[in-house]
């Protein structure tokens, strides 16, 4: 027999995560509708070969990597009401992410016009898309940093805080992209307009996050826990991290080496392709946002013993 309680329980976690999944998908739409309506298949190509290139980094390290590591054992430390060991948890996952998130942005930043080339991306596609990877890595930052954050609120089973933020930087997003893209009050800056509306609705999502963070979390970052890193708690976090990482990574570069073939076809076929699949992607979002309540509540179960 179901239990109301337990299903009442998955619904209040899971809804708000697909909340959050499907705003950030709608915004990725809507994005492209726009990049698409000012330049065209040059413009949506140029743009959809960076995006895929920098989500599938984002997706691979943090969001299913360091955040998953972070999320399940910050739930099984309140789950046995170890507040404290929770709190070094969220401490080391917060420093780890912020490696790993100035790691991969350097490497993105360094080697973009090399990654892009051999994506397939040519002449006036890959100037484009160079200039926009190049500007868009420091959205991507931000980003990552918002996802560790979220983890840890997760941890507690707060998912609504997120959806919130999700809220927050989509609707920011959307208007930057609308004045920038287009040139309302401001110069027209097409897809570099994009790029800087990404900056400023990642980073304003990032500083709100963080303010809620430091004044309302029950989990709190605690610098005593980074200063003095234990070596088994960071050893605990990545052996959840890595494989789930490369269970992603299994996922997201096949998908991504699909991209690059599909851009050897031409600006057309590659603009249709990108179009197509971030329609897609909305029919992922019920998975991950049930997936986000199962790994809070079986963390919390598992700490409890029950």
């Amino acid at each position: 027999m179901l239990n109301k309680n337990t299903i009442k329980e998955v619904l209040d976690i899971s809804l708000p995560a697909v909340g959050e999944s499907t705003l950030y998908t709608f915004m990725s739409i809507f994005d492209t509708m726009m990049i698409g309506k000012y330049g065209g298949s040059t413009a949506v190509s140029a743009v959809g070969i960076s995006n895929e290139i920098l989500n599938t980094c984002v997706n691979i390290f943090i969001v299913v990597g360091i955040s998953i590591g972070i999320t399940s054992f910050v739930s099984r430390s309140i789950g046995a009401n170890e507040k404290s060991s929770a709190q070094e948890y969220a401490s080391i996952g917060f420093f780890l992410g912020l490696i790993v998130s100035i790691f991969i942005c350097y490497i993105l930043f360094k080697f973009s016009k090399n990654i892009l080339f051999l994506a397939g991306a040519k002449g006036k596609v890959l100037d484009l898309s160079n200039i926009f990877t190049k500007i868009t890595v420091i959205a991507i930052f931000f980003n990552m940093m918002t996802n560790v954050i979220n983890s840890i609120l997760r941890g507690y089973g707060n998912t609504y805080t997120p959806f919130l933020i999700a809220a927050f930087i989509t609707t920011v997003n959307l208007l930057l992209d609308v004045i920038l893209i287009f040139g309302i009050i401001v110069p027209e800056l097409g897809i570099m307009g994009s790029a800087i509306a990404s900056i400023c609705s990642q980073a304003a999502g990032f500083i709100v996050v963080l303010i809620y963070f430091i004044k309302e979390s029950y989990v709190k970052i605690k610098l005593r826990y980074i200063f003095c890193l234990k070596v088994s708690k960071i050893k605990n976090i990545l052996l959840l991290s890595i494989p789930s990482s490369m269970e992603d990574a299994a996922f997201g570069l096949s998908r991504l080496l699909c991209t690059f073939i599909i851009m050897h076809s031409g600006n057309i076929a590659f603009a249709s392709n990108q179009i197509a699949n971030t329609i897609e992607s909305l029919s992922f979002m019920p998975g991950m946002g049930f997936g986000v309540a199962a790994t809070t509540l079986v963390g919390i179960k598992v700490g409890e013993k029950n």
